[in-house]
């Protein structure tokens, strides 16, 4: 399964999602491997939670309110120079 080094060490996800029956839905599955996320709505609130705190991993939703993951990917890009936060997005249409 996870690595010694990983359960030492928890991995940093955060879950951009705007839905909140999705947003139960990942949350439950990650903590069922173990793991746990901070929650952003839209992609204004990534960019937010990521002013004060780093992660590995964002699971992204393309399509939210205010800022979608498309555009809220590029301006981390732009920012974070560092490309190893993992951003993994998906497109649910």
């Amino acid at each position: 399964m996870f690595s010694k080094e990983l359960s030492c060490s928890p991995m940093r996800i955060l879950l951009a999602e705007d839905d909140p029956c999705s947003q139960e839905l990942m949350l439950r599955m990650l903590k069922n491997m173990g793991l746990h996320a901070d929650v952003a709505n839209n992609g204004l609130e990534v960019l937010r939670n990521l002013e004060t705190r780093s992660y590995d991993v964002i699971l992204m939703d393309i399509q939210m309110p205010k800022m979608d993951g498309l555009e809220a990917t590029r301006a981390i890009r732009r920012r974070c120079h560092d490309r190893s936060i993992k951003i993994i997005d998906e497109d649910y249409r």
